[in-house]
């Protein structure tokens, strides 16, 4: 019993001694939220005549390094990048190659440099050297946008050149670069007099030159003349830009666009048998002349239906005459063949039981309607089919009224807004507001290519009125750019593009029977005329289509006019 007691003792004795010895942090006080402060640095920072080889730079605290080879940038670049390290509460590199005569280098650490406890991070910290007689004091900064969304892009090379060719940026690494912050803003410091070339680079493959057809770029291509002088210079439609003096380069900000240029071989996306007697087709770009050709089965009468989309880089092709288990075709367009590719059909022969369950017994339509809900009544029905139509019999179609308990036979004009295809009717029929209708389409009225044949339609639906909309009058003042159209978008809240129109001068623009809401808008524009946005071309001096965003947001009320005016001269930024 004693040697049991004894056991208690001494473990319960242990048990408190370790309790005693945890370490607990005191109680109380403010979190810390500063960053890292620079104390001190050998040699000392701003240093001249510059010949060490090793550089210690103390701080405060303890630091950790974050992201190195993406936040720091050391300009002009060298060879060599240093190998950095922490010691202590210092920060040590060494410079492992000769550095160039009577040259201001500039360090760059952005938001690499953290305190150890809380992440608090120093910002934009630079450590700058000369190894001449003076430091190079010149700067100049700015902004880096999204040339589509006018959003900041941040972690963008900004990159001078001092040879001025246009091809450099393909060639060679820039005299001096940067790094757009979080808010993509960059700054360019320590430059020393000279004529630079500004370009603008998101670095695929961190090699400073532009070589991926994927990096996105930005550039200016104006000549700044004398006059100036610390005022603001903006991306604007001028040649070839170069800064020409020291006292042009202090204070002058550019506003950039980024853009990726346009691959404009025509390439095949995807091929597809997506079902049973269609194809799918997707091109890169917009189909200009194209041609499907098989190779393996002639066919004596034409073998398919091509429906296109808007945009003309998505084609279904509809089969009218094949029996055959897998086709090979030859694509080409505006002459060039874009490949030979072979496609397995699908066919009932060779489909699993359980996806032959699956397969439609009768043609669907799709009408824009729904049962029993409201209909705008400024719109005319509309109703998309499974397939294309082979027959039809649009006197079984009944359009009606309800006039007090008694529906009214009424007389729409119907015709398919795609003659060829024929999968797309519209029923259109001036449509009081406020009022109660009735659609019904009998068995077999249409007959697919397919021997699909519909089933019962009928539908119900009371249309609006106009009190339940609002209206946007926006009066529009254009930059005097000759031949030039632009086109205007609303947009919902998610930039979903609604509605567009297309002017080519200033005036009144009308968007109306808009639903309460939010909205935006936007325009851009269309230098060469083809009714949509285009980006840029560096070597052809082309820059991205200049957009514009209205500088808030707009709120829209039921039976309600909103009166706006839109300047595009003057400077919105979104």
């Amino acid at each position: 019993m004693k040697k049991i007691i004894d056991k208690i003792f001494i473990t319960t004795f242990f048990l408190i001694l370790t309790a005693c010895a945890v370490i607990v942090p005191p109680s109380g006080g403010d979190r810390d939220v500063e960053p890292p402060s620079f104390i001190k640095s050998t040699p000392p920072n701003y240093s001249k005549n510059f010949n060490e080889s090793k550089v210690r730079i103390y701080f405060n605290e303890y630091i950790n390094l974050n992201d190195v080879n993406g936040q720091v940038v050391i300009s002009p670049p060298i060879e060599n990048i240093p190998e950095f390290k922490l010691r202590g509460k210092s920060l040590v590199f060494s410079i492992d190659e000769q550095l160039k005569d009577n040259m201001t280098y500039t360090i760059y650490f952005g938001n690499a440099i953290e305190d150890f406890t809380e992440n608090n991070t120093m910002l934009n910290f630079q450590y700058v050297l000369s190894t001449g007689a003076y430091i190079d004091s010149l700067s100049i900064s700015g902004n880096v946008s999204n040339a589509f969304t006018l959003e900041k892009e941040k972690n963008i090379l900004v990159m001078l050149y001092n040879e001025k060719y246009d091809s450099v940026p393909y060639k060679e690494k820039p005299y001096y670069v940067s790094k757009t912050d979080e808010n993509g803003k960059f700054h360019l410091d320590n430059l020393a007099q000279g004529n630079y070339k500004i370009f603008a680079l998101e670095d695929a493959n961190n090699n400073y030159i532009y070589d991926l057809p994927n990096e996105r770029i930005a550039f200016i291509d104006s000549l700044l003349p004398a006059e100036i002088i610390h005022k603001t210079v903006v991306d604007t439609n001028v040649t070839d830009s170069l800064i020409s003096d020291s006292t042009i380069i202090k204070n002058i900000n550019y506003e950039m666009f980024l853009f990726e240029e346009a691959d404009t071989i025509q390439r095949i996306l995807k091929s597809k048998a997506v079902e049973i007697g269609r194809l799918k087709f997707i091109f890169k770009e917009s189909v200009k002349n194209l041609k499907i050709k098989p190779l393996n089965h002639k066919f004596e009468n034409e073998w398919k239906l091509d429906e296109f989309n808007l945009t003309k880089d998505t084609l279904n092709c509809w089969l009218t005459n094949v029996e055959v288990d897998s086709l090979i075709l030859e694509i080409s367009d505006d002459g060039e063949i874009l490949d030979t590719v072979e496609l397995a059909l699908k066919t009932k022969g060779n489909m699993k039981k359980k996806d032959l369950k699956l397969l439609p017994t009768s043609l669907t339509l799709s009408p824009n309607v729904r049962n029993n809900r409201s209909f705008d009544f400024y719109k005319s029905l509309q109703i998309t089919f499974s397939e294309p139509i082979a027959s039809f019999d649009f006197l079984k179609i009944v359009l009606a009224e309800k006039v007090d308990t008694i529906y009214d036979t009424l007389k729409p004009v119907m015709f398919f807004k795609d003659s060829v295809i024929k999968r797309n009717l519209e029923i259109d029929y001036d449509f009081e507001m406020d009022r109660k209708y009735s659609l019904f389409i009998p068995p077999s009225a249409f007959k697919g290519i397919s021997e699909l044949e519909n089933d019962t339609l009928k539908l119900s639906f009371s249309t609006t009125e106009l009190e339940n909309y609002g209206i946007i009058l926006l009066k529009m003042q254009l930059p005097e750019t000759p031949d030039s159209n632009y086109i205007v978008q609303l947009l919902d809240s998610k930039e979903n593009v609604l509605k567009e129109k297309f002017i080519k001068s200033n005036g009144l623009i009308k968007f109306e029977f808009l639903n309460p809401g939010k909205y935006k808008l936007k325009a851009f524009s269309d230098v060469n005329n083809n009714l949509k946005w285009d980006t840029g071309d560096y070597m052809k001096g082309i820059r991205a289509e200049k957009v514009f965003y209205f500088p808030k947001d707009i709120t829209i009320r039921a039976n309600w006019d909103l009166e706006l005016d839109w300047d595009l001269l003057k400077k919105e930024i979104k």
